[in-house]
């Protein structure tokens, strides 16, 4: 636990107050909670008096769910969200809780899906090995201390140990069968538990245990396949940091060169395979970094392209105003003519009625009833007229404003593009200074060079996750061998197309690469809640959506309840038949108690909720519906999430909110959320977790 004083005193009290108060699961946290509390109380301010891990009621505050510590530790997290215990029955073995197994499982589960493109097989080898087999792979000699022992007695003629690595196994699964050159790559992957016997004192968290799990994986493959593998294995550990939200820049590459002493095979085999590696490395790597010339081109381009696109805009606006002042005055000389022609007209009448009626004195005051009435229509025909002119040009004037408007949204919008590139340019200078990878002479492993990816924590701590080694001891050890032709040629990397020596058969050791992406996922998941503060997207997150009710009256309940059946795919099923191995599920929560929507509100944010649906009468009818809040706190990539509810809803908020960057109620439930049918909610929930967001 860090220090108390990596809090602010006020964040500190009521942070840990109300974790105190609703979540004690392990003593870990307990003592945490305990520790920092009684600290408070000794506080000469007294706004932070608590008692037994609560804010005093003379001072009693509703706890500030967006208060987190300066820095951030998954300990803490973890127990704040329910996601892992410990006891003191097994020190250094973390207790998964169910939205910490969640978080886990997706993990293996993101990982077991890449699987099959990338060749690998999951096996399964046993947690217990004999001493015996421990001498053979030299972890007796280098790693016994580091192991946990089973002593030979009563019933065990020989000692056990258990298995700190899956390598051993993964070698009697290669020997257990003669192969060919032409099997070769064999890729094994598993996430068998390991143990390590680490120190008392060295143990924290999920951090440093000694029950964890491995993504570790295994290939046996050729010499002259070892660079097309080992660059695989770095595509594969770029593209699963992208997917969990990583840039490379948060990765350093560590390319660990031959030992000076102590280490095994030829000097001719280690140059070999480090010049591999690092053709491999610069591939990988490299490759991105010499794109920077067209980073440079592509910038010049598209700052020429803003200002011909800016020079075209103008002109085309100058057009359109141009025009339209021309129709203006168009529309002012037919105005002119129409009231001539209208005048005209009232006195050619006017001449026509003096003619009919100029000898009938009788029908006079006719005549002038009738004149009254054509001026009256002559007027009016008039206003008319003019109220159509006037409706024209003050369209044609507004359109003209609504033009001045658009103008200045292209400008600031070609600004914005100018701004964009020189953003990218920065960047694109910025990675110019980045050191793709680096090499530490002299620290591999005396069994073959490695290449480690180190990974910088929220505190900026290096971590080393990801790792590929290349071991030239073990398949020498376990006499693993495979059958090629010219096999002198093939032991060195190199091949023939010579009949001769294609005749001639022999066998030959496999290089062996080790392989995990992840590392210890214990850690990962760790350096995972670390990075921000516990926000997880919606596809990895425990808690992924909640339906709250506006009331608890009984119709509202029951669809509620349904709605949260249907979302989490969880409605119950004819038991006579089984469900399908890919139909998805997903967690949603539900909270119908008295407590008001505000508070209801807060606390589903406060708990790091993705997605927050409101439902209440209004809610019921014509078809169920809930208002739907996308957690700006906590869902990443918030532009994509509204691109996929326009999608499920073409039509609807989305654009609006995605400008925004916000999206959802309030606390009064009353908001700028959208409304979406269950069974789009459900769509918009695959198509997030499919997209990894």
């Amino acid at each position: 636990m860090r220090s108390s004083r990596s809090l602010r005193p006020l964040q500190k009290t009521q942070l840990l107050g109300d974790l105190a108060d609703s979540f004690a699961p392990n003593s870990f946290f307990r003592a945490c909670c305990a520790r920092s509390l009684s600290s408070s109380k000794r506080s000469p301010n007294p706004n932070h008096g608590h008692q037994r891990g609560k804010v005093s009621k003379s001072k009693a505050k509703e706890p500030n769910p967006n208060l987190k510590p300066e820095k951030a530790d998954h300990r803490l997290i973890g127990a704040l969200r329910s996601l892992y215990t410990t006891d003191v029955s097994s020190p250094g073995t973390p207790f998964f809780l169910p939205r910490g197994t969640h978080i886990f499982q997706k993990l293996t589960s993101f990982l077991r899906a890449q699987y099959p493109m990338l060749g690998f097989r999951e096996v399964l080898t046993p947690t217990i090995y004999k001493e015996k087999l421990w001498r053979q792979s030299g972890h007796w000699d280098n790693y016994k201390d580091d192991m946990f022992m089973v002593e030979k007695g009563e019933k065990l003629t020989e000692s056990y140990g258990l298995k700190p690595m899956n390598c051993p196994g993964h070698c009697i699964l290669f020997r257990s069968k003669r192969r060919s050159y032409k099997e070769l790559p064999i890729r094994y992957a598993e996430f068998s538990p390991l143990h390590r016997n680490e120190i008392s004192g060295a143990l924290s968290g999920l951090t440093r245990v000694r029950r964890f799990h491995q993504d570790d994986g295994h290939v046996f493959c050729r010499p002259s396949q070892v660079m097309d593998e080992v660059l695989k294995s770095i595509q594969f550990v770029k593209m699963v940091y992208g997917a969990l939200g990583f840039n490379i820049a948060d990765l350093s590459f560590v390319l660990s060169t031959r030992p000076k002493e102590g280490y095994i095979g030829e000097v001719e085999e280690w140059d070999r395979a480090e010049a591999q590696l690092k053709e491999a490395l610069d591939r990988a790597l490299i490759d991105d970094k010499s794109t920077m010339e067209q980073w440079d081109k592509l910038g010049t381009l598209l700052n020429e392209a803003a200002d011909l696109r800016q020079a075209q805009l103008k002109e085309a606006l100058d057009r359109a105003l141009n025009d339209n002042k021309s129709r203006m005055e168009q529309r002012d000389k037919v105005g002119t003519l129409l009231k001539q022609a209208a005048d005209l007209r009232q006195a050619q009448l006017k001449e026509a009625l003096d003619r009919a009626l100029n000898d009938d004195k009788f029908k006079m005051e006719q005549r002038d009833k009738l004149e009254t009435l054509l001026n009256e229509a002559a007027d009016l025909r008039q206003s008319r007229l003019k109220e159509a002119l006037d409706r024209a040009l003050f369209d044609n004037k507004f359109n003209m404003e609504q033009r001045d408007k658009l103008e200045t949204l292209l400008n600031e919008a070609a600004d914005l593009t100018l701004d964009y590139i020189d953003k990218i340019k920065f960047k694109v200078e910025k990675d110019k200074q980045y050191e793709p990878w680096t090499v530490s002479e002299g620290d591999g492993a005396f069994y073959g060079p490695k290449i480690d990816v180190i990974l910088r924590d929220s505190d900026g701590k290096q971590h080393q996750t990801a790792t590929i080694q290349l071991d030239f001891q073990l398949p020498k050890r376990f006499q693993l061998e495979y059958e090629a032709p010219a096999p002198a040629l093939e032991a060195k990397g190199l091949t023939t197309d010579d009949p001769v020596l294609m005749e001639t058969m022999g066998r030959v050791a496999p290089v062996m690469i080790h392989r995990a992406v992840l590392g210890s996922l214990e850690r990962f998941i760790a350096l995972l809640l670390e990075r921000d503060f516990g926000k997880l997207p919606l596809w990895l997150s425990p808690r992924q959506m909640i339906i709250l009710t506006v009331t608890d009256k009984p119709q509202v309940v029951k669809e509620a309840r349904l709605a949260r059946n249907t979302l989490s795919n969880l409605i119950p099923a004819d038991m006579a038949r089984p469900r399908s191995l890919n139909e998805p599920t997903y967690i949603v929560d539900f909270d119908a108690s008295g407590d008001s929507i505000a508070n209801k509100v807060a606390r589903a944010k406060k708990f790091k909720y993705n997605l927050i649906g409101v439902m209440g009468l209004k809610n019921l009818t014509p078809k169920t519906t809930i208002d739907l809040e996308v957690n700006r706190d906590v869902q990443p990539d918030l532009e994509k999430t509204w691109n996929h509810i326009e999608k499920v809803k073409p039509g609807s908020q989305a654009p609006i909110q995605k400008d925004k960057g916000v999206g959802g109620v309030s606390k009064g439930g009353k908001g700028d959320g959208v409304r979406l049918e269950v069974g789009k909610i459900q769509m918009l929930m695959e198509r997030l977790c499919r997209d990894y967001l």
